[in-house]
């Protein structure tokens, strides 16, 4: 569950392959039980692939998040809307948000804390709990799908891995950190092929994530299906900060999915994209 951000491929960063990640992007990655889109692909992501990782991954310098610091604006709606989501996760942290006088550091802190609201919002929901509850019941060592955390450093290429469980909260199913678990229920592997393409990037281009750290200007808008073997820039050949993306199941269209046209709000509005293209 990624940003639509176009300079935050999901595939790429990890260096996976076509049919190893199904994907849900949308702007600043937001996690809401009312997102119908959403919960259909993750209802689809856990009920059919069984899938046992859900990763939910930020990134610095996130216009989504940084329109939340700055206050209502004349955003055109549903835009306006969504971005409301973000305010909260704001005015939840406030108090030590608003003690970071450095304004760099405070969008970062806001990234990982929005991270870590959404890591708790795909734990809340029925289909998720349900799944580790029948998993436990089973006697798994951990129950799936483990969540994880993730912010990408758009100046640096590199995941971070955020721990989304607070003190306040409780952790049944041991959550809370996964260094010492089996390969198959850990991150490690998926942050060590962050680093080995990352490494790759900055031989090929040094100033590769210098130039992506200083903004973006995509010209198309991709709208497509959440399946594991459509990665978008992929397919196309396209670079980080090419393509703005979202990606829902089957590459639907509707006027009431406020996630999409959030999207495309931001897209025609703010970016100014060219082009729009909807691709099964």
């Amino acid at each position: 569950i990624g940003c639509a951000d176009s300079r935050v491929p999901s595939n790429e960063v990890i260096g996976a392959e076509s049919g190893e990640i199904f994907t849900h992007r949308n702007i600043a990655n937001v996690v809401m039980n009312t997102d119908n889109s959403l919960m259909s692909g993750m209802t689809y992501a856990v009920d059919v692939l069984n899938v046992e990782h859900i990763v939910v991954c930020g990134h610095t310098k996130c216009g989504g998040v940084q329109a939340s610091l700055s206050g209502p604006k004349e955003f055109s709606p549903p835009l306006e809307g969504w971005l409301s989501h973000l305010r909260m996760v704001y005015r939840h942290h406030r108090k030590e948000l608003d003690a970071i006088e450095d304004p760099d550091a405070k969008l970062d802190r806001l990234v990982d804390l929005n991270v870590i609201e959404q890591c708790k919002n795909v734990y809340r929901t029925a289909i998720v709990q349900q799944r580790l509850a029948d998993n436990a019941a089973e006697g798994m060592p951990y129950s799936t799908p483990r969540i994880h955390g993730c912010v990408y450093d758009l100046a640096t290429g590199y995941l971070k891995r955020v721990n989304w469980v607070t003190p306040d909260m409780e952790d049944p199913y041991d959550m809370t950190a996964d260094e010492g678990q089996s390969e198959k229920y850990n991150l490690q592997k998926l942050l060590a092929n962050n680093v080995r393409w990352a490494e790759a990037k900055k031989a090929e281009q040094p100033d590769f994530f210098e130039k992506l750290g200083s903004g973006h200007n995509p010209s198309m808008m991709w709208i497509g299906c959440a399946d594991s073997r459509v990665p978008s820039n992929e397919v196309i050949g396209a670079e980080s900060g090419e393509i703005f993306t979202h990606r829902n199941i089957a590459n639907v269209v509707m006027n009431t999915d406020n996630s999409l046209m959030s999207g495309m709000t931001y897209a025609v509005d703010v970016l100014n994209v060219e082009h729009i293209v909807v691709c099964g």
